[in-house]
This record gives C-alpha cells, structure tokens and sequence, in this order.
C-alpha cells in the first residue's frame, strides 16, 4: 500500500478498532462471575482456571478478548468491587491499559511479580496478603542436568573441533547453541536468527587489519533458509573473509522435527525439491573451491577442512550433513510400523 492511501487507511484501522472496542463488551468469551463485591479479580488464559481452583469465593471477571479491551465491562466490574486484582504474567498489558482509564482501585505489579510465571500459590498468597510460602527443604544434594546435546547427535563433532581450534564462533538458534555448554565451550555469541553470519561479518570490521581470519559462524539448516541466506549474500557482497558452517540435520528439530526448504520434503509430508547448497553458494557469487559439503561424523575430515577453508583467507561455505537422531529413529519407527 503507499503512504497516501496508508494514510487514509489508517484512520479506517482506528474506526474498526473503536468499534471492536465496543462489540467485544458483550462477547460470551468474557465471563463475569460475581461472588462477592469485596474482592474481584481481572484476568485471562490459564490463570483463570487457577483462580478458580484457589480462589473461589473471589469475584472473576475473565477476559476472553484482550486487545482490545472490553473496557466498558471492566468498568463495570470495577465500579461494583471495592478492589480488584489484576493477574498477568510478566509485562502489566492490561494493567496499564485500565490504568489509562482512570481506574484506580486495582492491585497489579506493585503486588505481583513483573518476572516469571505466576503459580497458584503466588496468586492465591498475594490476594490474601500472606506471606511467601518457603519450600520444604530436603536435605539431599541432587546433581546439576543442565541440557545437552542428544547422544549421538550430528553436531558433536565440529563442536569437539571448534573446541580444540580455540576459534572465535558466532552462534545461532536452534540445538546446536546447546554447543555453548560444556564439554564443548565452543560458541561466543547468540543473538537471533541469522545474526550469526552477520556477527562475524561485524568483528571482521571491527579489527581491521588486525583480523587474524579465525572467525566461524555456525547456523542450523532451517534457520539459514529463514535468515541466513541473506547474511550469505552481504558476506560476499563485502567481500569478507571468514567462514560459514551450515549444521544441516535435515529438520528443525528445536522446535518439533518440521521440515524446511532445505529438507526435500512440504510441511504436509510431500517430496519436494530441496534447495541445492552448492547451487544456491555459487549463485550468490562463492567461488567453488571454498565450497565443501562434508559427513557430520567424519571428525577428521571436518577439522582439515575448517582449517583449510580458513587458511586461504577469503569466504568459505561449509555445509556439515548428517540426519537428526531423533528424526532419524522417528522415521525408522514409521517404516517399521509401514511394513
């Protein structure tokens, strides 16, 4: 849309917006429960259920919509409580907005937690102004579980490389940041999607001259075909130097073993084409020879090509291939159960 008629759309947006405003007061996905008008509580999504199941001599007034609010009908509320707790987690969304109102017989963040979630317990405590249950302690030393990568997943072994090579590394989202813990140690940033190709672009700006061509930037298959391919691109646009490693699993696998464009198969379970690695690098403008796609469990190989690829001082695409564990028992189970 250009700026002239997004304009005069917007004063069309505000209009809608009034007018949901006032439909959503009469909405039956809002549910006023009076039981009292001596304490009332406004809230949404599952802290509902919870302020049923602690609380149920206290007036509820649920909000199935919340944005925008039925104002009128917190209004409403408000006026027949003498006061009325606000229950949200983290950010006060709704607290502010009645607040913006003139309402001022509410009780929200100066009472509850701005940070976490809120427990049963923690609602219940804080309208009867009790104070914070301790948890029993029980006199026995349990040993940290911090996560980790799963045993016999692809990515162990240039993460055990980058370890031993003491590279500088840019890391991204997805399991593989798990290559930040120990016994690896081997990750230095992780922002956001795609930011690690760009990071490294940045700290090779940032030293100049003295850039010693030791950077790595380490990103998962779907999320180079998200947001990396882009970073690609910049990096050969600005002629840098530094290497790039795609982790290809074959899956997203933080997020629920959903394929992606590199994978060869739809979101429906249909083959598909899958993006050509080699293709897509060389079509961007890497040379061929700083192309590698290389076996995730063939240690060796991968520590002699990060060096060489290193050493030439000029970009390097390096795609590490090996299935997920998870994704690949998964599948074996579904042939099984095939034939």
């Amino acid at each position: 849309m250009i700026p002239a008629f997004a304009r005069l759309r917007h004063q069309v947006v505000l209009k809608r917006m009034e007018q949901l405003s006032k439909d959503c007061n009469s909405l039956p996905i809002n549910i006023k429960t009076i039981i009292n008008t001596n304490v009332g509580i406004i809230t949404s999504g599952i802290l509902y259920e919870y302020i049923k199941e602690m609380l149920p001599e206290v007036s509820v007034l649920k909000l199935g919509m919340v944005y925008p609010l039925p104002i009128n009908l917190i209004q409403e509320f408000c006026k027949e409580m003498k006061t009325v707790f606000i229950t949200e987690e983290v950010d006060p969304f709704i607290e502010t907005e009645i607040r913006a109102k003139g309402i001022t017989n509410i009780v929200g963040k100066d009472k509850f937690p701005l940070f976490g979630e809120l427990s049963p317990d923690i609602i219940y405590n804080t309208v009867k102004n009790l104070p914070e249950q301790k948890s029993i302690e029980i006199d026995i030393k349990i040993p940290n579980r911090p996560p980790k990568l799963c045993p016999g997943c692809p990515h162990h072994q240039i993460f055990s490389v980058l370890n031993r090579l003491k590279l500088t590394v840019t890391g991204d989202i997805g399991c593989y940041t798990l290559g930040v813990l120990p016994p690896y140690s081997a990750m230095d940033t992780c922002i956001d999607m795609g930011a690690s190709i760009t990071v490294s672009q940045g700290i090779e700006i940032a030293e100049g001259k003295n850039f010693k061509n030791n950077t790595v930037a380490v990103i998962g298959d779907s999320t180079f075909a998200h947001s990396g391919i882009t970073g690609l691109i910049n990096a050969v646009y600005n002629k840098r130097h530094s290497l790039i490693i795609v982790l290809d699993n074959n899956t997203t696998a933080m997020t629920g073993m959903q394929p992606n464009p590199l994978s060869g198969e739809t979101i429906n379970g249909e083959s598909t084409y899958a993006i050509d690695y080699q293709k897509l690098a060389e079509s961007v403008g890497v040379k061929t020879q700083q192309i590698r796609i290389v076996n995730a469990y063939k240690e060796d190989i991968i520590e002699s090509t990060v060096k060489k690829l290193l050493a030439t001082k000029e970009l390097g695409f390096m795609v590490i291939k090996g299935p997920c564990v998870i994704l690949k028992r998964k599948q074996a189970k579904q042939n099984k159960e095939t034939v």
